[in-house]
C-alpha cells in the first residue's frame, strides 16, 4: 500500500503548476506520482514538515526542505489557499483536491493572488509562464 500524501503550503501551490520538470529522475518521478494520485481523488494530509514531495531530496546537497526560508512560504502558501476556497487549508487538516478547487486557485496563481508564498523560489518564472499558458502540460487534473 502506497504511503499517505502529505503537503506543505507552498508545495501546494507548487502543484498547481508542475509539468514534469524537477531536481533530479527520482524527484520528477515523485512528483508525477504525486500528480496521479492527486488527480485520481486521493486525498492529502497537510504539513509543516517535509512532505511527499520533499522526500527523494532529503539527503541531496541542494536540499532546502528544512530551511528556515521554508514555514513562511508554507504559512503563506496554506493562508492564501484558505481564503481562495473559502475554507481552513491549515494543517493538519487532510483535504481532497477537486477540479473546481484546482480551476479556482489556478486562477488565483495566474492574477498573482497565491503568489507570495512562492516569492524566493526559483521556479517562479517557470511557473509563471505555464499559468500564463492556461496549464496545458500540468500534471494536476482532478475530476
Amino acid at each position: 500500500m502506497p504511503s499517505p500524501l502529505t503537503l506543505r503550503g507552498h508545495h501546494l501551490l507548487c502543484s498547481l503548476n508542475y509539468s514534469g520538470n524537477g531536481y533530479t529522475p527520482e524527484f520528477i518521478a515523485n512528483f508525477n506520482n504525486l500528480c496521479t494520485r492527486l488527480t485520481a481523488g486521493e486525498s492529502v494530509t497537510l504539513t509543516w514538515h517535509p512532505d511527499t514531495i520533499c522526500q527523494p531530496m532529503l539527503n541531496h546537497p541542494t536540499c532546502h526542505c528544512r530551511n528556515p526560508t521554508i514555514p513562511p512560504r508554507d504559512f503563506l502558501g496554506f493562508l492564501a489557499t484558505s481564503l481562495v476556497l473559502r475554507r481552513w487549508i491549515f494543517p493538519p487538516r487532510t483535504i481532497r483536491l477537486t477540479a473546481g478547487d484546482v480551476t479556482q486557485l489556478r486562477k488565483a496563481f495566474r492574477t498573482g493572488i497565491t503568489r507570495a508564498g512562492c516569492l524566493g523560489c526559483e521556479w517562479y518564472s517557470h511557473c509563471t509562464q505555464t499559468a500564463a499558458a492556461g496549464n496545458p502540460k500540468s500534471k494536476l487534473h482532478p475530476k
